[in-house]
């Protein structure tokens, strides 16, 4: 049986999905859509970047931190930036602000970092 062809609505419903079970600190259930998606989309940092804030939104942030610090083979710039940017939130709320204001700092001019330039208080 061939594998199904999913067009890019489709991915972005199924992205739609694992941030809305994030949201909801359901990690189980973001991690298998997050899994599916890291299939269909190996270099995009969605599938990281929600299974990390399931983790957050449940208390965990150790273990977003560690999302976040996988390795994401052929991520362009901007993929790289977000998946940063969001290590930078995870480092702060697991307490680590040093670490958080060095990930922050190196990412903020990137144009995919608002959320870096956001938590350092710069202009977007």
């Amino acid at each position: 049986m061939a594998a199904p062809d999913f067009g890019a609505a489709d991915l972005q419903l199924l992205q739609d999905l694992a941030f809305v079970a994030a949201g909801g600190a359901f990690v189980a259930d973001t991690d298998a859509i997050a899994a599916g998606l890291a299939q269909l989309r190996p270099a995009s940092a969605g599938p990281l970047i929600a299974q990390a804030l399931a983790r957050l939104n449940a208390g965990r942030a150790d273990e977003a931190v560690a999302c976040l610090q996988r390795e994401l083979p052929g991520a362009d710039g901007h993929e790289q930036a977000l998946q940063q940017s969001f290590l930078g939130l995870a480092l702060q709320i697991a307490g680590r602000q040093a670490e958080s204001r060095r990930v922050l700092q190196a990412v903020a001019g990137h144009p995919a970092a608002g959320v870096a330039r956001a938590m350092l208080g710069q202009a977007s």
